[in-house]
């Protein structure tokens, strides 16, 4: 699986990429630099940090939704949310990582996020 970690944090990028071993990982600073790589490549998924120097993750995920190839997304966030922040995680519904996590928490959250849904399950 292609997987594009966005974090301004050096040791989250580095710690997610030895997790991340068996998956081919990108890793980029913010989100102009993700915006770049997602456009000269495709991702099977991406996991972003809420907070970036130069927006934020939902912003991030707006943009991804528009491009012709989205990859599934998660969000990972060491600081309390705003109000704004929790109105656009409410609506968008995408899986939020709390920072400090671990290996097997990274793991299961992308594999739960890209996992194939049974079109079965909801049937009366």
């Amino acid at each position: 699986m292609k997987i594009l970690i966005v974090d301004d944090e050096k040791l989250i990028r580095r710690t997610l990429v030895r997790a991340l071993a068996s998956h081919h990982v990108t890793t980029v600073s913010s989100c102009s630099e993700a915006r770049e790589a997602l456009s000269t490549s495709t991702f099977d998924f991406v996991l972003s940090d809420l907070h970036l120097d130069d927006g934020t993750g939902t912003e991030l995920y707006d943009w991804l939704c528009d491009q012709p190839t989205p990859a599934y997304f998660a969000l990972m966030t060491g600081s309390p949310p705003s109000q704004n922040d929790c109105d656009q995680l409410r609506v968008a519904s995408y899986p939020v990582l709390s920072k400090p996590f671990g290996r097997r928490e990274v793991l299961d959250l992308i594999q739960q996020v890209t996992k194939p849904q049974n079109p079965d399950a909801n049937a009366d």
